[in-house]
């Protein structure tokens, strides 16, 4: 018999499609998270348990009495949005620090064998790169979001050289996919169905970022977990292109069908780099090629277009 796999954050938005993904391999899930799931909609989404509270020892000494042995744990919980890393510091180191520093212990001290993949950021990376990042480049976060997760990356790679953990880290940069409620594409969906034929976004429009969309990223969380070893292995999730904001913007308008007037303000936000792109010759060493192009925006037109009928 399969041993179940433990998402910690199985109710967001990547949670959520890799669950999907490893359910329907025939391999059972368990998830612990913060959200409600009703039990109909559990199975649904392929989780067999569902635990509804924060990432700690407490919750995570009963899904494992409850469970027994985990085949591997994808650690997806944590901090998801720059903004309000800005608004709220310490809500962010929270969700993201205390959060990954208690599963990291639990893991030492009941399953120091199981491998863990942790979900990262780009932000790690801080700004003022020209080119495509490698996952060697010294990071210099700005944003709280940034530094909180670069915090999780260290203390990552301590547990594995001091009590042998087995830990794979993938810092994933621009995620996008249908169910996504926030961020650039899901915004300009909203602009799009109030549109007058014109649009407009802070910035220049030229800020280039790579998009992945997030059935590529539960493909590469899967092919990740057999990389896990005590050397900390990191990887990053992205296509290897640079998109810009203005090009994303057409597309997304092209695939809605509609012809709109760009206004960019100029401004910045805080801790906004110019371009985040990633290097992806890591990441074809464990065989992960993207399956998803540009067409992945048309995908989240249609889906934004068929909910707000």
């Amino acid at each position: 018999m399969v041993n179940p796999v433990l998402i910690t954050g199985a109710n967001g938005f990547i949670g959520r499609q890799l669950t999907r993904s490893i359910s329907a391999m025939g391999i059972p899930v368990v998830g612990i998270g913060h959200g409600a799931i009703a039990p109909g909609d559990q199975k649904k989404l392929g989780l067999s348990e569902w635990v509804n509270g924060d990432v700690d020892h407490a919750n995570l000494q009963e899904l494992g009495k409850r469970i027994g042995r985990f085949e591997c744990v994808f650690h997806l919980a944590g901090g998801s949005h720059v903004g309000r890393s800005f608004q709220n510091p310490a809500e962010d180191f929270h969700r993201t620090v205390t959060a990954g520093s208690q599963l990291l212990e639990w893991s030492r001290l009941n399953c120091p064998a199981t491998p863990i993949i942790i979900t990262s950021s780009a932000a790690v990376y801080g700004t003022g790169h020209s080119g495509p990042i490698s996952e060697e480049t010294l990071l210099t976060p700005f944003s709280p979001y940034g530094a909180h997760k670069a915090i999780l990356e260290s203390l990552a790679k301590s547990y594995c050289q001091n009590f042998g953990l087995k830990i794979a880290v993938a810092r994933l940069f621009s995620v996008y996919g249908e169910g996504l409620e926030k961020q650039l594409v899901f915004d300009l969906c909203q602009k799009l169905s109030h549109s007058n034929g014109e649009i407009q976004l802070g910035g220049t429009g030229d800020e280039l970022r790579d998009w992945i969309h997030v059935t590529d990223v539960a493909k590469l969380l899967w092919l990740a977990k057999d990389h896990c070893s005590t050397d900390c292995f990191v990887v990053n999730g992205g296509r290897g292109v640079g998109t810009s904001v203005a090009d994303v913007v057409r597309l997304v308008a092209a695939a809605w069908g509609s012809e709109v007037r760009l206004a960019f303000s100029g401004d910045s936000r805080r801790g906004d780099p110019q371009s985040l792109v990633a290097d992806v010759q890591r990441s074809k060493t464990i065989a992960f090629e993207p399956s998803v192009s540009e067409a992945g925006f048309k995908r989240v037109v249609d889906w934004y277009q068929s909910v707000r009928k």
